[in-house]
């Protein structure tokens, strides 16, 4: 089995209206928020790490204490925007060094059929048990969407209002080796008491 680790990205500066952009750093309680990351995350040996390479979420992992191996900077992952608006950025031409480019481009590919993808390959992925993801609000709900339906007609009629992660929240999935219904589990939604004493799947 494995486990996927969810961590949607801390506060951005575009949500405090300091930067108006779609690459927005992290604001000044972003930081304060990543680093509280640091309270569970750096525990969990982590096999791969899969990172949006969008500047919040970068950031984002960068202050939460996980070491920097195995890391892949993966479009699949970028916050659902319509139409060509990442074409300014995307892909960079400077990428943080601790992490591997993107080879995927997939910024403009449809975001389920992207995020399914993605899960797919996770699926096929072999001596891995934890997977740590940082990514975005209706990314990670598109996501969640995915491996509780799949590819199906029940994807457009779901509520994204009750799929929705907060900022530096962290939520779990359990995938079995069978990419098949029924070995799949949701184990954690939206966990934010990083502060407590237990851990995440104590509870």
């Amino acid at each position: 089995m494995k486990k996927i680790w969810l961590v949607r990205h801390a506060e951005s500066k575009a949500q405090t209206g300091e930067e108006q952009s779609l690459d927005a750093s992290l604001s000044k309680t972003g930081v304060r928020q990543a680093k509280r990351l640091k309270k569970i995350l750096p525990e969990i040996t982590f096999d791969k790490i899969y990172v949006s390479p969008l500047k919040r979420a970068r950031q984002t992992f960068e202050h939460s204490g996980v070491a920097r191996k195995n890391v892949f900077f993966d479009s699949r992952l970028v916050e659902i925007i319509p139409g060509n608006a990442y074409d300014e950025f995307l892909p960079y031409r400077d990428i943080a060094p601790y992490g591997k480019a993107d080879k995927h481009n997939a910024w403009k590919k449809d975001h389920f059929k992207r995020l399914h993808d993605f899960l797919s390959d996770v699926h096929k992925m072999k001596k891995t048990e934890n997977i740590l993801i940082v990514s975005h609000a209706m990314a990670l709900s598109a996501l969640l969407k995915v491996f509780i339906f799949g590819l199906s007609d029940e994807l457009t009629g779901t509520d994204s209002r009750y799929c929705l992660m907060n900022n530096a929240s962290i939520s779990v999935l359990e995938i079995g080796e069978k990419e098949k219904k029924g070995f799949d589990k949701l184990l954690a939604w939206n966990y934010r008491g990083h502060l407590n004493a237990g851990g995440i799947l104590d509870a």
